[in-house]
């Protein structure tokens, strides 16, 4: 678990595990959903791409879907919840790599509506300034 703090509040956040390996499956279950997540490095245009399969509806959320670093992924979809990679490294690089992964590199799942909570407080934070 994460916390990001947001109005007097933590925000929960869940690292779901990983390793800097090129493909790589999970399996939990988040806010009622059994969910299936594979990952998966593109060697060519260097960069990780998620599926997610919802166990018991059987049927794909997404396949074949961008991992973007500080970016919400899946946040187009009726979904209760987001993926965020985030670079979890003192000075923050920003490099994404297959070998960061599961070490500077984490996964995250994070409810929607305390995702856009917290990037509306970012903004309204940098535009005061």
């Amino acid at each position: 678990k994460r916390h990001w703090r947001h109005n007097q509040r933590f925000i929960m956040i869940y690292k779901i595990p990983h390793t800097s390996s090129a493909l790589q499956t999970q399996n939990f279950v988040h806010m009622g959903k059994s969910l299936t997540l594979t990952t998966r490095w593109n060697t060519v245009m260097q960069f990780w791409n998620i599926d997610v399969y919802d166990n018991i509806e059987q049927k794909w959320l997404t396949q074949s879907e961008a991992l973007s670093l500080g970016s919400a992924s899946l946040y187009h979809l009726d979904l209760p919840f987001v993926f965020v990679m985030l670079d979890d490294s003192e000075y923050g690089s920003l490099k994404v790599s297959q070998e960061a992964m599961g070490d500077t590199l984490n996964v995250y799942i994070v409810n929607k509506g305390d995702y856009d909570a917290s990037v509306q407080k970012s903004l309204s934070i940098n535009y005061r300034k």
